[in-house]
């Protein structure tokens, strides 16, 4: 897991499966975008669309692209979509 701690990028190694860490976030700010990713919404600043290819540009000292495969994207797009209403 990568996170920031004052400002700072951190890592570190959690023993446990996404799917699992997914469904004990269910109703938080934590959002699956891919099967090997899932990211703080709040630390989101763009979703970025590049040809097919859907991206989350996250708000860090390396302004990380995060990808979101196919089977997230519509998920993805409905969740900013309502968040902004």
């Amino acid at each position: 897991m990568k996170y920031l701690h004052n400002n700072q990028p951190k890592s570190v190694l959690i023993r446990n499966t996404l799917k699992n860490i997914e469904k004990k976030f269910e109703n938080s700010t934590l959002l699956r975008c891919h099967r090997s990713y899932i990211v703080n919404t709040k630390r989101v600043s763009m979703v970025k669309k590049e040809g097919t290819a859907m991206k989350l540009l996250i708000e860090s000292p390396n302004s990380e692209k995060i990808p979101v495969s196919r089977g997230y994207q519509t998920m993805v797009k409905d969740f900013f979509d309502q968040k902004h209403k």
